[in-house]
């Protein structure tokens, strides 16, 4: 799911040192999925998939981290760019599973929700969350989400789903949240 990134329309800003020694890992032992912080969950029932891309999109424009990349600037020093919000960020990537003869489908999706978990961020281009919909049949699904550690870490996470679970009950109804305050 590449895109294209300008530049020259993109904020510069300075990282932290715990992004700076992501980074410099990144780039010594290559591209790896040790920083990848994935979680599945499946969904049952009619799935409203304009409310799911629509939550997703609502975090990815709420969360800068989400959006930044990686690069190496003109005095030779790794920075940050903010990616620009926009609704065709590649973000949600969706599959029909289709099981074999060769596996059951539990391990076939087992399988399916490991490679997606591994598979590497390319720090200097990729969002650092992604998210993919294995539809298993017309009603239940499988989401994974997979967010890079640069961008997010376990308190966050909480914080992450709580806010998709916000967006996406705003999203499917149409009515706002209401908090106690």
């Amino acid at each position: 799911m590449s895109f294209e990134i300008n530049l020259d329309v993109c904020d510069e800003v300075a990282i932290s040192f715990g992004q700076r020694r992501l980074w410099l890992v990144d780039q010594i032992d290559g591209r790896s999925s040790a920083y990848n912080m994935p979680f599945a969950f499946k969904l049952k029932g009619s799935l409203n998939r304009h409310a799911l891309k629509s939550s997703l999109d609502c975090l990815l424009d709420r969360h800068e981290p989400f959006r930044t990349i990686f690069r190496v600037n003109e005095s030779s020093e790794p920075v940050g760019y903010i990616i620009p919000f926009d609704a065709s960020l590649p973000v949600l990537r969706e599959i029909e599973f289709t099981p074999n003869t060769a596996s059951s489908t539990a391990q076939q999706l087992s399988k399916l929700i490991e490679d997606e978990a591994k598979r590497p961020f390319d720090l200097s281009r990729d969002l650092a969350l992604r998210a993919l919909l294995i539809q298993m049949t017309a009603d239940e699904h499988v989401l994974v989400i997979t967010m890079h550690h640069h961008a997010c870490d376990g308190v966050s996470q909480d914080i992450f789903m709580r806010e998709f679970s916000q967006a996406f009950s705003v999203h499917a109804t149409g009515r706002p949240i209401v908090t106690g305050k």
